[in-house]
């Protein structure tokens, strides 16, 4: 230890004697004198040589720094101090070595780089074996497009919730990123949700031909995004948003209940009856819209019940919906006869979960 300490203390003199070039060579011996020895030193020689070499480059060259940087960037454990000083370097071509190698570098010290320098750094640390959740997060903050595709990739790479929400965030608009995301195996099912709410249709149904066990979920976030672009549509229109602001005065002053909808229903004012009943139910306008045209009359029915109105106004309601579709008389009757038998806490049990599977 004392010869090791007596040559590294030479060299030091030397190298502040010395010029540029004398000191790059320096340095060189200095870190093969290490790199050569290294797994038989012990952790006191290890930081001796690493006090001494992260003095020395300060003082060297680009290119003496990133030869340093490849020669100790191979082995498995070394000096803490002089990791984190070539990690750090704001030259790639140093700190690459380093961020991409297997010798162990502490997630402060990765976190520090990847909330601190360049995307060349984000793009190094985005490709190491394993990446912790605390790592991952910076890069799906600040890594650009190449950054997020290659950590996404990366198997070894663990992320967050927060990290996930990050790149879900980021994957709108870009299908690459969308399916690249989609195809992690770990994905919790909320952001994978959301995920397919924000996706083009061609990243939904390649998402559906390599997931066929998610087709449900798929078709159902479907629905819920076209109910959501229609219900917009809906209250852009001038007839909806004349009668929404009808309706939701008559809402404020405490006068929207069974008497009121079953006069917009006589009058067959349909967008008047549509609105009420979307605010009554606090279901979208899209989606009780679309019970006036549907074939059947049971989500009608079952509204109705849930919503305590009587048989005249359900009928009227049922009535309104036969002049859309053309519905039978005797297909109104069944239907009536049908509403005294259904329960009112069942329907409110299922117009619970018609609200549920609103899209957000």
């Amino acid at each position: 230890m004392q010869t090791q300490t007596a040559l590294l203390n030479e060299l030091e003199q030397s190298f502040r004697n010395g010029g540029i070039a004398r000191r790059n060579s320096i340095v060189s011996k200095i870190g093969d004198l290490f790199v050569g020895g290294a797994d038989a030193y012990s952790e006191e020689q290890v930081e001796l040589f690493g006090e001494v070499l992260t003095r020395l480059v300060e003082e060297i060259e680009i290119g003496a720094r990133a030869e340093l940087s490849r020669s100790v960037a191979g082995l498995r454990i070394g000096p803490s101090n002089l990791l984190r000083k070539l990690a750090m370097d704001e030259a790639i071509e140093v700190a690459e070595p380093l961020l991409l190698g297997r010798v162990a570098l502490g997630d402060d010290i990765l976190v520090e780089c990847a909330r601190s320098r360049g995307q060349g750094h984000l793009l190094a640390i985005s490709r190491r074996p394993h990446l912790s959740a605390s790592v991952t997060e910076p890069l799906t903050e600040r890594g650009d497009d190449t950054v997020l595709r290659s950590v996404v990739g990366n198997s070894g790479a663990v992320f967050s919730d927060c990290g996930y929400q990050n790149l879900v965030n980021r994957a709108e608009g870009n299908d690459d990123l969308a399916l690249a995301v989609g195809a992690r195996p770990e994905l919790p099912r909320h952001h994978f949700l959301r995920l397919l709410a924000i996706a083009s249709n061609l990243v939904r149904t390649e998402i559906q031909a390599a997931h066929p066990e998610h087709a449900g979920a798929i078709h159902g976030v479907v629905r819920g995004v076209t109910e959501s672009v229609a219900n917009r549509t809906f209250l852009e229109s001038d007839r909806y948003r004349e009668a929404a602001s009808d309706v939701r005065d008559l809402l404020a002053a405490g006068e929207l209940g069974d008497l009121t909808i079953l006069k917009f229903a006589q009058e067959r004012a349909t967008e008047h009856t549509v609105v009420a009943l979307a605010l009554l139910s606090k279901l979208e306008i899209a989606k009780v819209e679309g019970m006036f045209r549907e074939e059947r009359f049971e989500g009608l029915l079952v509204l109705a019940r849930a919503l305590g109105l009587g048989w005249p106004t359900a009928k009227s309601l049922l009535n309104l919906q036969a002049g859309i579709v053309g519905l039978s008389r005797s297909q109104v009757e069944r239907a009536l006869a049908t509403f005294e038998r259904t329960d009112r806490s069942t329907a409110e049990k299922v117009l619970a979960i018609k609200r549920r599977g609103k899209p957000n």
